[in-house]
């Protein structure tokens, strides 16, 4: 049975941000989507991906901002508030990420 694009990108975007990954394993061999051995570049490469989902939630997609930049990384999020980004600033050098 062949699933279809928008039912794969919902099942997708469930396994992204549940940030479990268990989920996200599972979408990823069920797909044959290849993903880093290394941990910290396997969750950068989750939490970039939630940066680029244009329909999740804005708070988790501000959380894996702050999770990417925290730790050097780029994001996909082009709408940042000024707000925001201090917000996101200072949690990060009050070691909240």
């Amino acid at each position: 049975m062949e699933v279809s694009l928008n039912a794969q990108r919902i099942e997708r975007d469930e396994a992204l941000l549940s940030l479990d990954i268990t989920k996200i394993s599972n979408y990823c061999k069920k797909y044959g989507v290849s993903m880093p051995e290394d941990e910290d570049a396997y969750w950068g490469g989750v939490h970039k991906a939630i940066t680029g989902l244009k329909n999740a939630d804005r708070q988790k997609r501000l959380y894996s901002v702050k999770w990417l930049l925290a730790r050097g990384y780029e994001h996909f999020l082009d709408d940042l508030t000024a707000d925001e980004l201090i917000q996101i600033a200072l949690e990060i050098n009050c070691g909240e990420s």
